[in-house]
């Protein structure tokens, strides 16, 4: 059975790859990442994701502003109903839900983006680490420690963003992707060992 894949996925593994590879604000014209291939297939992986999901994005702050995300009341409830739920949260204790104020898709979505680029870039810092030397062994093991005890709670967070993204549920085909959209069909894994 073809495995369907959520370009949602796509949008935010590679957006949070091109924020740990990049120093300050990332170029959205692929030409200016042509010289550098991780960088460069990493961008076109993104857009074609974007494509597929035809959100209309103009460069990398509008996506981490949430420019792109619906306004829409039923899919913050539904992304908000899934985070009180997955954390346990008394939210009858200090949200007025029906103040017009509290609803904004945007902002969540910001929010809770650059929340998980945080732990994704914590995550980033042991692989180096660890693929720096073996003098590190005990911070290695605290780090490992830390994120194990909150990789369900990033679970949650990616199905947040994701839900946003595509609130269709949106799924296609990587020959789907790559025939319609662009996606390239490169081996990212090889270009990585290539290049650094």
């Amino acid at each position: 059975m073809a495995v369907q894949i959520d370009p949602a996925s796509i949008l935010i593994d590679e957006y949070f790859s091109l924020k740990t590879l990049l120093v300050g604000s990332i170029p959205f014209d692929a030409t200016e990442l042509k010289d550098n291939p991780p960088r460069y297939y990493r961008l076109l992986r993104f857009k074609s994701a974007l494509a597929a999901l035809e959100l209309n994005c103009t460069d990398f702050l509008a996506f981490e502003n949430g420019d792109l995300i619906l306004e829409d009341r039923q899919l913050f409830d539904k992304v908000e109903s899934l985070l009180v739920k997955a954390f346990g949260l008394p939210i009858a204790n200090y949200v007025d839900a029906h103040n017009s104020s509290y609803f904004s898709c945007a902002s969540h979505f910001q929010m809770l983006l650059s929340t998980r680029l945080i732990t994704y870039q914590f995550r980033s810092q042991r692989e180096s680490i660890l693929a720096a030397s073996g003098h590190f062994l005990t911070p290695i093991k605290i780090a490992a420690s830390i994120e194990t005890k909150i990789q369900n709670e990033m679970a949650v967070l990616d199905q947040a963003l994701r839900l946003f993204l595509n609130p269709e549920g949106k799924r296609f085909l990587m020959s789907e992707l790559i025939d319609q959209f662009g996606f390239p069909t490169v081996d990212l894994d090889e270009i990585d060992l290539d290049w650094f």
